[in-house]
């Protein structure tokens, strides 16, 4: 394993164990008041988990990190 040179191995290792999703979120210009189709404005798709947002926030403080 090649490590970055501000990183030595002496740090331990933060292993996150867990999944990764993608939430696809609608924009809508109101909430309709019953059930029924209504257009979205925007759309965009946003990558997540409850692990895989722990090992990005670890990784960006710096650690060592695995997923």
């Amino acid at each position: 394993m090649h490590l970055p040179a501000n990183m030595p191995d002496t740090h331990p290792l933060i292993v996150c164990v867990g999944h990764c999703s993608i939430d696809h979120v609608f924009q809508v210009e109101r909430f309709p008041e019953r059930a029924t189709k209504t257009p979205a404005h925007r759309y965009r798709s946003v990558g997540g988990g409850m692990a895989a947002n722990a090992a990005l926030a670890c990784a960006r403080l710096g650690a060592r990190v695995r997923f």
